[in-house]
C-alpha cells in the first residue's frame, strides 16, 4: 500500500511539474498575434524546452547529481526553478528572444524533474516496473497537455494567465515531491561516475538501439504534440465553427480537443506499462 501511495504521489508530482513544457505551446496562437511571431519562430517556444532538458540531462548525468543528492530534493528544485523561470515570461513582460532563453532554463530545471522521477518510481518496483514506469509517463502525458485545457477553463485569451497558472502548478508539484518522493528498498547503491560508461554506453547493441529507437519515437511524438493546437484552431476557423465572430469559442474548442488528443496518451502508456510487465519491454514497444 505505501509502495503504490508513494508512486501515485510523485505521479502525480510529476504530471503538475511537467505541465511547464508546453504551457508556452498553449498559447502560441495568441502569441504568434501580440508578438507578431511567424510559425517557425513559435516553433522555437517548444524547441527551446527540449534543447534545454537536453542539455540539463548531460549536465546533471556528468555532475552525477541524483545520485549525490536526494532524488526528491532535486526533484522539488527542478520544479521550483521551472515553475520561477516560466513565470517570469509574463511577470518581466519580456519579449521573444528573452522568452527562449528563459523557456531554455526551463527546459533544463525539467530536466531534474522527469529523468528524478523515474529513478524514484523504479526503487519501489520489481516484477510490475512496467506498470509503474507506465504510470509516470501517463502522468508526465496527462501533465504535457494540462496547459490547454488551463487555457480552456479560465485564460483562452489571457496568455499571461496560463503561464502564471501553470507555474503555480508546477511549484505545488514540486513540494509534493519533496515530502513524498523517498527513495523505496529497491534502490541501488550509489555508483561512482566513470568517463568509460559513455563509451561502452554506445559500445552496448541493445542499449544503443533502445536509445535511438526511442529518440526516433519523439521527433514524431513532440511534433505532433507541438502542432496539433495550431492545426485544430486553423480547421475550426475554416469548418467556420460559431463564424468570425465566435473566434473565442474557436480557440476554446482547439484547447479542449488538443487537451483529449495529447491526454490520451496517458491511457495509453498505462496500458502499455502494464503488457510491459507480461509481454516484455521490447515486444511491447515494438
Amino acid at each position: 500500500m505505501r509502495k503504490w501511495l508513494v508512486l501515485l504521489a510523485i505521479s502525480f508530482a510529476c504530471l503538475l511539474a511537467m505541465s511547464l513544457w508546453f504551457s508556452a505551446t498553449a498559447v502560441v496562437p495568441v502569441l504568434i498575434d501580440t508578438w507578431g511571431l511567424t510559425e517557425g519562430a513559435a516553433a522555437w517556444l517548444t524547441m527551446s524546452v527540449q534543447l534545454g532538458f537536453v542539455f540539463g540531462a548531460l549536465l546533471s548525468a556528468l555532475l552525477n547529481i541524483p545520485d549525490l543528492v536526494a532524488p526528491r530534493k532535486v526533484f522539488a528544485v527542478g520544479a521550483f526553478v521551472g515553475g520561477l523561470l516560466n513565470a517570469l515570461i509574463p511577470a518581466l513582460n519580456v519579449g521573444f528572444g528573452v522568452a527562449i532563453i528563459l523557456r531554455f532554463g526551463t527546459g533544463m530545471a525539467l530536466a531534474m524533474v522527469y529523468p528524478v522521477a523515474m529513478k524514484i518510481a523504479a526503487s519501489w518496483t520489481d516484477q510490475d516496473r512496467g506498470l509503474a514506469i507506465g504510470l509516470l509517463v501517463g502522468a508526465l502525458t496527462i501533465g504535457s497537455a494540462s496547459p490547454h485545457l488551463v487555457r480552456a477553463i479560465g485564460g483562452t485569451q489571457n496568455w499571461q494567465l496560463v503561464l502564471y497558472a501553470v507555474s503555480g502548478l508546477a511549484i505545488l508539484g514540486g513540494a509534493i515531491g519533496w515530502k513524498t518522493g523517498g527513495l523505496g528498498p529497491h534502490a541501488g547503491p550509489t555508483p561512482r561516475f566513470m568517463w568509460k560508461h559513455m563509451g561502452r554506453s554506445l559500445g552496448l547493441q541493445s542499449l544503443r538501439l533502445a536509445n535511438f529507437g526511442y529518440l526516433g519515437h519523439m521527433w514524431e511524438l513532440y511534433a505532433m504534440w507541438t502542432w496539433i493546437p495550431l492545426f485544430l484552431v486553423a480547421s475550426f476557423r475554416a469548418s467556420g465553427l460559431g463564424g468570425i465572430s465566435a473566434d473565442h469559442r474557436v480557440t476554446t474548442m482547439a484547447s479542449i480537443v488538443a487537451f483529449l488528443v495529447i491526454a490520451a496518451g496517458g491511457l495509453g502508456s498505462l496500458l502499455a506499462g502494464h503488457l510491459a510487465d507480461r509481454w516484455g519491454r521490447t515486444r511491447t514497444t515494438m
